[in-house]
């Protein structure tokens, strides 16, 4: 198993994980979904690279 999966496998489903989760969501679809229109699919990945970059 890849270590993405794995780390997927070993999230515990409490309510604090979810809680996280549905805030990155929340933070992903109105910060990067709804303001950019993509051309590419580069493009997009690039915008979510950085988007990941500025919160770490």
């Amino acid at each position: 198993m890849s270590g993405a999966l794995q780390a997927i496998a070993h999230l515990e489903p409490q309510t604090t994980n979810d809680t996280f989760i549905e805030r990155f969501n929340r933070i992903y679809r109105t910060e990067i979904l709804v303001f950019y229109l993509f051309r590419t699919l580069n493009e997009a990945s690039e915008i979510k690279y950085l988007f990941i970059s500025a919160l770490y």
